[in-house]
C-alpha cells in the first residue's frame, strides 16, 4: 500500500470523541496537536519578530512531519497551503466581528488581508521557501536553531502553484510544446 502522508488537521480527524485512547487515530491528533503548539509557540517567540523570511523557514521546519525524511511534491504544496492559510481562523474572526458591530475594519484585519493576497501572488509566481524535497536539506533544517547568519546552509526553492494561470504563453513554453508535439 501507498504511505498515508497527507498532512491532518484537526479538522480532518473524524469522529474524534468516539476513539480508543491508545488507537492509531488518537496518536494522530496527539502529534497534530502538538504541531500545532509547537508552530504557535515558534510564532510567539521574540526572533521571528520581524524577518518573515526566518518566520517562514522556521513554519515549514516545524510544519514538516518529524518522521519523514523529506516532502513528497504532494506533500509539499499540502504544505504551502497550510501555509497560506494559516491566519485563515484569525481573519474569520476578524471578520464576524466586525460585521456584527458595524465597526470599521482593524489594522490587524487590513494587515492579514493583504499578507494573504500577497502571500497567494507569490505562490502563483513563484513562492520560495526551504528545498524540503532533499532530504540532506531537511536534515540541515532540522538542525537550524532559526540563526539569520546560518540561513545561507539551507538550499531554497521556488514552488510554483500548479494550478496557477500562466498570464501569458512565453515563446519557451511555446517551442517546448512544439518539441513535445513532435514525439508523440
Amino acid at each position: 500500500g501507498q504511505p498515508n502522508n497527507k498532512r491532518h488537521t484537526l479538522k480532518t480527524i473524524k469522529n474524534r470523541d468516539s476513539m480508543h485512547p491508545s488507537s492509531r487515530k488518537a496518536f494522530q491528533l496527539t502529534r497534530v496537536v502538538m504541531r500545532n503548539d509547537r508552530l504557535e509557540q515558534r510564532a510567539r517567540s521574540k526572533d521571528s519578530i520581524g524577518n518573515p523570511k526566518i518566520d517562514r523557514w522556521l513554519w515549514f521546519k516545524f510544519a514538516l512531519d518529524d518522521t519523514l525524511p523529506c516532502a513528497s511534491s504532494e506533500e509539499l504544496h499540502s504544505l504551502i497551503d497550510m501555509y497560506l492559510n494559516r491566519n485563515e481562523e484569525e481573519l474569520e474572526k476578524l471578520q464576524a466581528l466586525r460585521k456584527d458591530s458595524k465597526r470599521p475594519k482593524s489594522s490587524r484585519q487590513d494587515m492579514l488581508e493583504a499578507l494573504v493576497k500577497k502571500e497567494h501572488d507569490e505562490y502563483n509566481k513563484g513562492f520560495e521557501l526551504p528545498d524540503l524535497q532533499n532530504p540532506k536539506n531537511v536534515k540541515i533544517l532540522r538542525e537550524w536553531d532559526g540563526d539569520k547568519n546560518s540561513m545561507a546552509r539551507i538550499k531554497t526553492k521556488t514552488v510554483l502553484n500548479p494550478s496557477a494561470i500562466p498570464l501569458a504563453p512565453t515563446a519557451a513554453s511555446t517551442t517546448n510544446k512544439d518539441v513535445m508535439d513532435i514525439t508523440k
